[in-house]
């Protein structure tokens, strides 16, 4: 939308004729734009405007960026975004001088999300981990309000490239694009182990699939489940005569095996095993959904009192407690019914903390952008940027 950005526009001099300081004349910039996407341009204008509000343009205008690395601007007045952040533009034309600011967004793309209660991590689309807080960035996630800039904070260590993440309370795991796990963060391999960069774990096997949540964090290789995590001082093999498995999901205080024909069989955090017929949580949120005033759910992630699904066409329901906005309606008020997720944004995949109290939900859109709400990120889904 087009829009005008006032410079303040401050007269170093009086004007002739007797006018004040402040009065008379203001320098504008007519932008075409409010919030300019990295990697994008737009042209502005500079504008006087006087007394009785009519404007000419004013030609020979000086523009300069405070912070190049954010938005740099050329001669002519083009501006280009570089990064996230809130850049301060100068104009400069004989007498007057005037500053702006320019929001400028790097939405960051996804092909992997995760958000557990100390850290929300996701994998880019050139297979790099980022993580807001905590596992593997030497940072604590700052509070923000809705419309701050919200970036993560640095890639996570190593050269390795990867295609899934998972995080819970203790620490992160990522599964390269080579088959092998690396995790980092506190009590990955037993209590006294620990990391701030990613570690190997089961280097002589391959996994296809990944699950980290609560107190674990499992794979699967050739159809077995292995797990590790803070009960255990080594990968743990998990044998019972489900069949062979094609998913396996961590909770809280348990995880589950699923074999292609839908069977189950799930076990606790002292490899306690016990048949069971349950689902996982994202059949769960699916299966609460259907019925009720939202369509058939699906991919549905389920947080601490709270769960979230989408229907046929990628659009997300939450239900359940709303204390942070974690149900993405926009407002703060608890739903036994599913309410459609605010913005018209439709995902390919949700993810939410099943432990910890973090009551927060992220989303990876149709056009991979990934957006979060809830928790620290207001009521409606906001971009991540970086």
């Amino acid at each position: 939308m087009r829009g005008w950005i006032l410079i303040a526009g401050a007269l170093l001099a009086a004007c002739s004729g007797g006018t004040e300081p402040g009065q008379g004349d203001r320098l504008l910039v007519v932008s075409p734009v409010d919030t300019l996407q990295a990697d994008s341009t737009a042209h502005l204008r500079a504008v006087v405007r006087d007394e009785h509000g009519d404007t000419v343009e004013v030609p020979g205008v000086v523009w300069s960026s405070r912070n190049p690395d954010i938005a740099s601007v050329t001669d002519d007045g083009v501006v280009t975004g570089h990064a996230s952040g809130i850049v301060t533009l100068v104009a400069l034309t004989g007498d007057l001088s005037g500053t702006a600011e320019l929001r400028v967004e790097r939405r960051f793309k996804a092909m992997d999300v995760a958000t557990g209660s100390a850290s929300l991590c996701a994998v880019d689309l050139d297979g790099r981990i980022w993580c807001s807080a905590g596992f593997g960035t030497g940072a604590s996630a700052p509070s923000a309000a809705p419309g701050d800039i919200r970036a993560f904070v640095v890639p996570v260590a190593g050269s390795e490239h990867y295609r899934l993440v998972g995080t819970n309370q203790f620490f992160a795991c990522g599964l390269d694009t080579g088959g092998h796990v690396h995790c980092w963060g506190y009590s990955y391999l037993g209590r006294e182990t620990g990391s701030g960069i990613p570690r190997p774990v089961d280097p002589g096997r391959t996994y296809d699939t990944l699950s980290v949540q609560g107190w674990a964090a499992c794979g699967l290789s050739e159809q077995t489940a292995h797990c590790w995590g803070l009960p255990y001082d080594s990968v743990r093999t998990v044998s019972f005569g489900a069949g062979q498995l094609v998913r396996v999901e961590v909770g809280d205080f348990e995880a589950c095996g699923y074999t292609v024909d839908g069977n189950s069989q799930c076990w606790d955090q002292y490899s306690y095993n016990y048949a069971t017929r349950a689902v996982a949580h994202s059949v769960v949120a699916a299966s609460f959904g259907a019925g009720r005033s939202a369509p058939p759910l699906h991919g549905g992630a389920t947080g601490a009192g709270f769960s979230c699904g989408l229907d046929a066409d990628g659009a997300a329901w939450c239900w359940g407690s709303n204390d942070e906005g974690q149900l993405g309606d926009g407002t703060l008020d608890d739903s036994e019914e599913p309410v459609a997720v605010a913005g018209g944004l439709r995902f390919t995949r949700l993810a939410a903390a099943v432990a910890g109290g973090i009551h927060r939900v992220c989303g990876i859109a149709t056009d991979q952008t990934l957006y979060c709400w809830g928790e620290g990120y207001g009521a409606v889904p906001t971009p991540m940027l970086y």
